[in-house]
């Protein structure tokens, strides 16, 4: 329900009487941009900023989450499921999701997460969630996978003591990982 009213909240700043959003001023345009990731940041939806995207990670627990759950529990809060942009993007998310190895009980030395990603084995290329080819690309080795089935790509993030094994690893989408990446566009 709260992301009801902040969404209806935004939705109102931006349409307050009548005033055209993409008509206004840049200033106030900006200050609409900086309420939304405010409120995004409030609710823990913008763990990584970059770009005009906010990143945050969702969870159920190590092994709970095959990329249609992904994908569920991205859009039940507004988002899609995330890509990774650049080598600069790659080591913000990275970083963050090296956190939350941190702290869970089992102290896993790696977590997969799931992206909006995908694989496709016969042209050997990895697609954005819009369809367009990645521009970025770091696959763990030693993936990819050439199987048709292994096209959902997920995020594999070591231990700092091991993060030179961090990247990109292609199963099938059936199979179960540590959470989501969702973005949402600020």
């Amino acid at each position: 329900m709260a992301n009801v009213y902040c969404m209806f909240l935004l939705f109102a700043i931006t349409n307050c009487f009548g005033l055209p959003v993409n008509g206004t001023s840049p200033t106030l345009q900006d200050e609409v941009k900086a309420l939304k990731e405010l409120v995004l940041s409030l609710h823990g939806m913008c763990q990584v900023k970059y770009g005009d995207h906010c990143f945050f990670f969702e969870s159920e627990g190590p092994g709970s989450m095959n990329s249609n759950a992904a994908k569920y529990i991205c859009r039940r809060k507004n988002a899609a499921l995330g890509n990774v942009y650049s080598s600069t993007h790659f080591n913000l998310l990275t970083n963050y999701a090296r956190e939350l190895i941190g702290t869970r009980q089992d102290e896993a030395t790696r977590i997969a997460i799931n992206t909006g990603m995908t694989f496709d084995s016969y042209s050997s290329l990895v697609y954005l969630s819009d369809g367009s080819r990645a521009p970025f690309v770091r696959w763990m080795d030693p993936f990819p996978k050439y199987e048709p089935a292994a096209s959902t790509v997920t995020l594999n993030v070591h231990r700092k003591d091991l993060s030179q094994s961090d990247g990109y690893v292609n199963h099938a989408r059936e199979a179960a990982h540590f959470g989501a990446l969702c973005q949402i566009r600020v």
